[in-house]
């Protein structure tokens, strides 16, 4: 059997999928920094809704509409028990922030 292979081009586009640990550190850093952030892409997974519950928790201000998230960071405590949930990213972040206040968390 012979088999006769032709050339050909391959078009199209593809997106790849959020990356979720690259959300919840997105997610920390914007709640440290000065202003309002925009995350595009954002994944949408249990862990980021974790990390944006938890900043919440620790100030922020958040806005999420589909895979695009804005936050501005505020450091006012609004929470005393930040639930990670099942996320040991986010745990590990956002409890070194919390170290950050006078107040127990």
């Amino acid at each position: 059997m012979r088999a006769i292979i032709y050339p050909s081009h391959i078009r199209g586009a593809m997106r790849a999928p959020a990356s979720k640990s690259v959300t919840q550190r997105a997610i920390a850093a914007a709640m440290l920094a000065k202003g309002t952030s925009t995350i595009y892409a954002a994944s949408t997974c249990d862990d980021a809704k974790a990390a944006l519950n938890m900043a919440e928790g620790l100030g922020a201000t958040v806005e999420v509409r589909g895979d695009v998230i804005r936050l501005t960071g505020d450091f006012s405590l609004k929470k005393n028990v930040l639930d990670a949930q099942e996320s040991g990213l986010s745990m590990r972040m956002f409890s070194t922030i919390a170290a950050l206040f006078d107040q127990p968390v």
